[in-house]
């Protein structure tokens, strides 16, 4: 079968992928590019949605939507797009749901625990942060303490350094909350360094002040997308194209993509820019020197629900709701608290909007309109009123990388250090983009930003 011929064709159209096919275009315009994206969208978990709102109707993202005013890759390039950023409210009384199911109010940053369980939890603030120092981000594997921590998950970590259980519980709802894996299934290796990339464990969970998480994109996050994709060519985007093969062909200096309709595409240089475990799905010939796999999210629920008045707002609160007791059923995939978490989601024109996810997953079996009153009964219970079952509008969106997921045997076949070294390290004529092989902000929208900009730059050297 003839195959098509390109200088670079780039695996994933997300952002990191986009951000790289927007790398090459700006900076060497006579390359020739193509992006062949498995499914029907462009932007990965970026998901941008019209909703009917309190002024009229508006856009939300439903998807990953709060970036950080700090995070300088994704800034810099929303300056260059001209697109403008607005602050996210988080003034006001907080919620905090216990492991008992109870829950209690608080203020600033200090949640609702008892005193003992808060110096505990402070003191294992400090020691990942100290850790996290240590980390060597270019090579994790000379970090000084990379074989312990790679032989030590999170969960052998909580219990070597914590005492009380709240605190306890505390670890496991922050490690699935911000890392979307269970303490059990992370390695302290890959924890610390997804930390260092932060710079701090204050600025990795959005603290105030550190410019994490603190403020959205005009318009929604799908405005960025736009911008990349006319600068491109949205005819250099081919959907729903799985790709099943990928051979390096050194006596022909090129690399050959095979897809699952037997289609084949030829290019000098690739860029894989696709979610970690979907890396195990292809056929790499010869095979890759690193397994690229580590343990990461494998799916997300999230929701947006608009009012005609924020009524949150009238009680002196930014609706920041945080529900321990939702995350530890989430690992046992249970759903009696089927809330995990929620805030403030007023759009940049002053529509009412509230944002959340879901924790167990068992909650995909309900129909949109039973998780949508599982969320008003939450929000009715919280703020003791009916105005919440007033619904505007209601939207759901759920983040799935990969259709299958990779047996857990597979993730300890190298040691953790040595995947984060090598994860971003080419492999002959492959090269690897996605925010899992950022260096600032690992996993977040400015990481895929860096990530991006690396592998394109890294392509036409």
């Amino acid at each position: 079968m003839a195959s098509e011929e390109f200088d670079v064709v780039i695996v994933g159209a997300g952002l990191s992928g986009l951000t790289a096919a927007y790398t090459i275009t700006k900076e060497s315009p006579s390359t020739s590019l193509l992006i062949l994206e498995a499914t029907d969208y462009i932007g990965g978990p970026i998901r941008t949605v019209k909703m009917r709102g309190a002024n009229g109707d508006d856009f939300w993202d439903v998807g990953a939507s709060r970036i950080g005013s700090k995070q300088k890759e994704l800034m810099e390039l929303l300056k260059e797009f001209g697109l403008e950023t607005y602050k996210h409210f988080d003034t006001g009384k907080k919620f905090w749901q216990l492991p008992n199911g109870s829950i209690k109010s608080y203020s600033g940053k200090i949640p609702p625990l008892p005193y003992t369980s808060l110096v505990d939890i402070l003191r294992y603030f400090n020691k990942v942060d100290g850790m996290q120092k240590k980390v060597n981000l270019a090579d994790a594997k000379t970090t000084p303490q990379a074989e312990e921590w790679d032989n030590m998950t999170v969960e052998e970590l909580k219990t070597k350094i914590l005492w009380t259980q709240a605190a306890k519980q505390m670890v496991d709802v922050l490690t699935v909350l911000f890392f979307g894996i269970p303490p059990p299934y992370i390695s302290v290796m890959q924890y610390a360094h997804t930390v260092a990339s932060c710079g701090s464990w204050d600025a990795h969970i959005g603290g105030e002040g550190t410019g994490n998480l603190d403020v959205r994109i005009k318009g929604g996050t799908r405005t960025l997308l736009d911008k990349l994709v006319n600068n491109i060519g949205k005819e250099k985007i081919i959907l729903n194209t799985k790709v099943t093969n990928i051979n390096q062909k050194s006596e022909e200096n090129c690399v050959e993509l095979e897809t699952e309709s037997g289609k084949l595409y030829r290019a000098k240089k690739i860029i894989m820019a696709v979610p970690l475990f979907c890396n195990a799905k292809i056929k790499f010939t010869p095979p890759l020197s690193s397994s690229h796999l580590l343990p990461s999210p494998v799916s997300g629920q999230f929701f947006v629900v608009t009012y005609q008045k924020s009524f949150w707002r009238d009680v002196g609160s930014c609706a920041d709701i945080l529900s321990m007791v939702s995350a530890l059923e989430a690992v046992d995939d249970k759903a009696d608290h089927p809330v995990l978490l929620l805030f403030d989601h007023t759009s940049a024109n002053g529509n009412p909007a509230l944002m959340g996810a879901f924790g167990a997953m068992s909650l995909r079996q309900k129909t949109p309109e039973e998780r949508k009153h599982m969320v008003v009964t939450f929000l009715k219970e919280v703020f003791q009123t009916d105005e919440p079952q007033d619904v505007l509008d209601y939207q759901e969106y759920e983040w799935t990388p990969c259709e299958e997921i990779p047996p857990e045997a597979a993730f300890k076949e190298e040691r953790t250090s040595y995947t984060l070294s090598t994860i971003r390290k080419p492999e002959g004529r492959i090269h690897w983009a996605g925010a899992h092989t950022a260096t600032a902000w690992i996993d977040s929208l400015s990481g895929a930003v860096q990530a991006g900009q690396r592998a394109g730059r890294e392509v036409i050297q």
